[in-house]
This record gives structure tokens, sequence and C-alpha cells, in this order.
């Protein structure tokens, strides 16, 4: 208790990029390494995490820059016999990685984080562990040159996916969150539309009248999927634009839906109209030539 008291006086004095000292190799740096004592683990984990989301910007860089945070946090997030431990090092990575787009991708770029995040996703023991881990994606997935990456590291769809067909709320809105942007890139739409139940799932939480916050996370992750190819696929299923018709005032992406899916709807697209026209451009001059005289 009596050092779990100098790590949080450490860190609550630390307010500033130049304060992140050489004392946190003993007070902060060294307990996350100390696997016979998951209590300090967890408490230490914590406290950065208490910091990270007070701090500046700047501070939170420098945190992830000074050595072996990084490291240690994200070896925590392996510890799956440790439930608590994981939950403390995922959400000061989720404080740590929101604070800027530089702190994410610090995160994308180290070495194992994104096989820690997805491996969270598998944590049945404990609910906040699961949201973490898709609050991560969602963050790393703000990131658009890791949105294929991600969609493609063995788990992390399936995981996500599994969080969209569970019986809580918050963890499906979550999920819906992350896959609304990892379905940001026209490299992605397709492999999560076609992914089993994953489209399903997403559709199914427009029904969720109670919680308007799930809503408008299931609805950001249906405008981005739309496509040629899943517009009809989204159509089928019952009710979908009524659905979206009646979020549409209050949330920007079901308007931006509606548009898409009813530019898809129609028989042919303008795209197609060319390309037909252009198919006729060049079957005549064969149907010219044929018909030329050959003798006079």
């Amino acid at each position: 208790m009596e050092r779990s008291g100098r790590i949080m006086a450490t860190l609550s004095s630390t307010r500033a990029p130049e304060e992140v000292s050489p004392s946190f190799v003993t007070e902060i740096v060294s307990p996350l390494f100390q696997d016979d004592n998951p209590w300090l683990q967890e408490q230490v984990a914590k406290a950065l995490a208490a910091v990270a989301a007070q701090v500046p910007a700047e501070t939170c860089i420098a945190l992830l820059e000074y050595p072996r945070v990084l490291e240690g946090l994200v070896r925590l997030l392996f510890r799956m016999e440790r439930a608590n431990v994981q939950e403390g090092a995922a959400l000061a990575l989720i404080n740590l990685a929101g604070a800027s787009e530089e702190c994410q991708r610090k995160l994308a770029e180290f070495p194992n984080s994104l096989a820690g995040v997805v491996l969270l996703l598998s944590q049945e023991r404990n609910a906040q562990v699961l949201m973490h881990g898709a609050s991560l994606l969602f963050l790393l997935g703000l990131l658009p040159e890791y949105q294929v990456a991600i969609v493609e590291f063995p788990g992390a769809l399936e995981g996500l996916v599994r969080l969209l067909l569970v019986d809580m709320p918050l963890l499906q809105g979550r999920a819906a969150l992350a896959l609304s942007t990892l379905s940001a890139s026209s490299d992605t739409k397709e492999t999560i539309a076609e992914f089993p139940k994953a489209l399903a799932g997403i559709l199914d939480l427009l029904n969720l009248e109670e919680l308007p916050e799930v809503q408008e996370c299931a609805v950001g992750a249906v405008a981005n999927l739309i496509t040629e190819l899943t517009a009809p696929r989204i159509l089928e299923f019952p009710n979908v634009l009524a659905r979206l018709v009646l979020l549409a005032p209050t949330c920007e992406a079901a308007l931006v839906a509606i548009i898409n899916l009813d530019f898809y709807r129609k028989k042919q697209s303008a795209k197609e109209m060319a390309e037909q026209a252009l198919a006729r451009c060049r079957r005549l001059p064969e149907f010219r030539l044929l018909n030329y005289p050959t003798s006079v």
C-alpha cells in the first residue's frame, strides 16, 4: 500500500512532458514487469490511466516514449489469467492513445500491440476487458493505413462480431463503433459485410430504440458499409429504410445511409448506364465494317 501511494504521488505530479523524469524507472516502469505482484501491476496501470485522462497530449506522448512504459503495458494485455491486470493496462492504453493521432500511431507501431488488443476480445471473465478491447480497435482503426491490417488480423473481426451478438448493449455498441471506423476503407467494406453474422448483427442494433447511442454506433457502421455489392443485402433486412428515416433527424450518418441506399437501389446506376453506352459505341464500328461494301 505504501508503494502504491508513492506511485500515485509520482503520477499525480506529472503534468507536463518535462516532468516525466527518471524517477519513473523506480516508481512506475519497474512494477509493470513484476508478474509475481499482479495487484501492484493493476494499481500502476490504473494510476497511469487516471493521469493520462487529465494531462495534455504532449505529456501522453512523453509517457509513451519513456523507456519500457509502452512495453510494460502491452505485455500486460497478454495476462489472460489476470483479467483485472488486463483491464488496467487496456484502460491506460485507451487514455494514452486517445490523446492524439500521434499517440495512436505509437501504439499501432509497437510490436505485438495489435495481437494483445485482439486477445482482449476473448477474455470471457471480464466485460470491461471486452469493452476496452473494442475501444482500442476503434482508436487504432482511426488510422487509415492500419484498417486493412486490423480487419485481416486473425481473431479481430471474429471477436468484434461476437460482441455484436451478446446480450449487452454497451458491448454491442462499442463493437459497432469499432467496425464503423474499420469499414471506412474501400478495401475493408466487403470483407466486413461478408463476414458471417456481421451485417445482421449491426443492422439488428438499429432496433434498440431505448439506447440511441448504440443505434448511432450501428448507423455509422451501416453508412460506411454501403457499396454497390452490399446495398442489396442491406435492403433485404426488414424495415431498414424506415428505421434509418426515424434516426435521420438526429443522426447525420442515417441520412448518408439513406441517400447511398437510394442511389444503389435504382435499377441502373450512372456507372452502369455509362458502361452500356460505351459498349454500344464500341460495337458500332464493327457493325459498319461488316456492312461496308467490299467491291465496286
